[in-house]
């Protein structure tokens, strides 16, 4: 297989890979959105399996360029496929373009998703303290450094 053909299949390898991640990810910040806690279980592994197969097929691309004599990265590669200036060079640009916007796709998602699961985590800490009848005030810095927490405790059990 020609160096170009072969690294296009890589990159066709990372494209499909990317969108089925970027799938999995809006597919999981939906069901974060409504606390479908089982649904996102069941896509635990699927997206492992994912993230594994983007990881082992990157670093087979990075073999594959060093081989080729390109190991300084993604800008050492566009001039290196700029410079071949054939039906296959441009496909590979043409892939790697596509494949940043994917990778953007799935750092938007999963940044979304890391929001979702972070209000959760604040607003279920809010449930237990009114629950425990504590609140959360601002700590407060002591003259020696450290902080004092200035919570004030109404405890339900107590009413």
């Amino acid at each position: 297989m020609p160096p170009l053909s072969q690294l296009l299949t890589l990159l066709q390898s990372d494209l499909a890979n990317t969108q089925k991640l970027a799938d999995l990810l809006e597919s999981e910040k939906q069901h974060l959105e409504v606390r479908e806690l089982d649904a996102l279980q069941q896509l635990l592994p699927t997206k492992a399996q994912l993230l594994t197969d983007i990881d082992v097929n990157r670093q087979r691309r990075d073999q594959f360029l060093q081989s080729i004599g390109i190991n300084q990265g993604e800008a050492a590669l566009r001039e290196h496929l700029q410079r071949c200036a054939d039906a296959s060079a441009s496909a590979c640009l043409s892939a790697l373009d596509q494949l940043k916007i994917k990778l953007s796709l799935c750092n938007k998602y999963n940044e979304l998703n890391g929001l979702i699961i972070s209000n959760s985590r604040r607003r279920n800490g809010q449930r237990l303290d009114i629950l425990k009848g504590t609140t959360r005030e601002q700590k407060l810095y002591t003259a020696q450094g450290g902080t004092t927490s200035t919570s004030i405790s109404n405890s339900v059990q107590q009413a």
